[in-house]
């Protein structure tokens, strides 16, 4: 991508928005096919681990691509919100011409640049104007915990086989109930409320 053109995308707001609806809606295809292989090995009484296994490959990857959604969503918020917070660096000629662009950081450090919980707090996910989806603290803690998992997912437990260095394991925590984990990541209205489209948007158009 020519420097210009890579200042306009990071810039505009809706190209990471529509970045993150394409990424929602291959995780939902890679989520129902998921659920779809779990209920073909628990059919009948069936038993083919390795066909489970194919399902668990299909729900981690998906999981990567919920992550990423989320990701590009916070930071098309931030984009739009604190643009003075996109720290770039310029290259130019002495005859002012733009010769290299490189995004140092969005809204927050270049080492957070995956850290969902530290881009869901500086795109405001946690303060008042999302209260009518996360609706009290109970709610709240959920995504944080929701979002450090995914985070996990993101840097490399959707990607590679084992982390780039050691560390202890961020697990979803077992106290949230299965059916929170599911409207939070699977059905998000939090990727509704910022303006991500699904599958279901499309169904309804």
């Amino acid at each position: 991508m020519k420097p210009d053109d890579l200042i306009s995308a990071v810039k505009d707001p809706d190209a990471w928005r529509l970045q993150s609806s394409a990424m929602r809606r291959s995780a939902e295809a890679l989520w129902d096919k998921f659920s779809e292989t779990v209920l073909v090995t628990m059919g009948a009484g069936v038993t083919d681990d390795a066909l489970f296994d194919v399902s668990l490959q299909y729900m981690q990857t998906s999981k990567l691509l919920y992550g990423l959604a989320l990701e590009t969503a916070f930071k098309a918020l931030i984009v739009a919100s604190s643009p003075q917070d996109i720290d770039l660096l310029v290259s130019m000629d002495g005859t002012d011409k733009l010769n290299d662009v490189e995004v140092r950081s969005l809204g927050v450090p270049s080492s957070k640049g995956h850290d969902l919980v530290a881009l869901a707090e500086k795109a405001g996910i946690f303060g008042p104007a999302f209260d009518c989806i996360l609706v009290d603290a109970r709610g709240k803690d959920a995504f944080r915990k929701i979002c450090r998992h995914l985070s996990e997912m993101v840097v490399w437990r959707g990607r590679y086989p084992a982390p780039m260095r050691s560390f202890d394991p961020i697990e979803l925590d077992p106290t949230i109930p299965t059916v929170v984990i599911g409207h939070y990541m699977r059905d998000c209205p939090m990727l509704d409320a910022m303006g991500v489209e699904g599958s279901h948007t499309l169904a309804r158009s």
